[in-house]
């Protein structure tokens, strides 16, 4: 079985855009949504290895960045989004209202 093959999804919403990545193995029992607004995020060596490792437990996993690549270039000079939990909790609720309208 192949626990390292995952698919880029896009969450939208009116001009917003998150990437992430969605890993779904056969017979999944539950999803982990990893969320991250400081950096690291869907391209992270280790968030990936995380992820795989729970796909090996038959969990889906979904690696998403809360933060456009705008935002996140942004960020870098002010630190004001990775901050703002209002802000994260928001795009929070965003991946989530599409994972339930997208379950397998």
């Amino acid at each position: 079985m192949d626990f390292d093959r995952v698919e880029a999804v896009k969450i939208e919403s009116h001009d917003l855009v998150l990437h992430g990545f969605l890993g779904c193995p056969p017979g999944a029992k539950g999803l982990v949504l990893f969320a991250d607004g400081s950096g690291s995020g869907r391209m992270s060596p280790r968030n990936q290895e995380v992820a795989r490792s729970l796909r090996r437990k038959s969990l889906a996993t979904l690696l998403l960045d809360l933060l456009t690549e705008e935002e996140e270039n942004l960020d870098r000079s002010n630190s004001k989004l990775h901050f703002n939990i209002g802000f994260l909790a928001k795009r929070l609720l965003l991946a989530t209202d599409w994972v339930n309208q997208h379950e397998p």
